[in-house]
């Protein structure tokens, strides 16, 4: 199980989001990078009645989240998931940093924060100057200008292409359901 974690960790630290996704294009990133990295995820788990994890990848529940969800709230969201058996982890991927406990309900919990990806949030989400960059000094700056660039990428390139610059394959129209909860 350890070794599931950390793989679905590890696709999933590959995402780098527009931030203008709604949830279920988020979802779709979500399971085009678990795929990517060969896993097989399932959608819309159900767990027990009325409970649905976003996706389950061999025992590790992944929650989605947009923005910064209530703390109170998603714990117990998360404990509920983790009472099922056929959760033995969970991964929250949310697009703001929060702190959760390492373990809740004896199982493993890890938070993805999708602006920490991209370098735009600070540890916890918390802002701080003990959280800042250090400044560079100028001639750093003006020999990292002078540096050769990369080549562009060429079309066929896809492959080398980051997840979220990639098309989704479509596998058809998908019927969801829909939920004001």
């Amino acid at each position: 199980m350890p070794d599931t974690m950390q793989r679905v960790w590890d696709a999933l630290s590959t995402l780098r989001t527009p931030f203008s996704l709604d949830e279920y294009a988020l979802h779709n990133q979500v399971a085009g990078a678990l795929r990517q990295a060969g896993l097989h995820p399932v959608h819309e788990q159900q767990l027990m009645p009325r409970c649905r994890i976003d996706f389950l990848v061999d025992g590790i529940g992944i929650e989605v989240k947009r923005g910064r969800p209530n703390r109170s709230a998603l714990i117990k969201q998360v404990e509920r998931y983790l009472s099922s058996e056929l959760v033995d982890g969970i991964v929250l991927v949310c697009e703001q940093g929060l702190t959760l406990p390492d373990t809740l309900s004896g199982k493993p919990c890890r938070v993805l924060s999708l602006r920490r990806l991209w370098g735009l949030a600070t540890p916890g989400g918390l802002p701080g100057k003990d959280n800042a960059l250090p400044p560079q000094p100028a001639e750093s700056r003006g020999a990292q200008a002078s540096e050769e660039q990369p080549a562009p990428m060429a079309p066929s390139d896809t492959g080398a292409l980051p997840t979220y610059l990639r098309d989704i394959p479509s596998a058809g129209p998908y019927y969801g359901t829909l939920s004001y909860n």
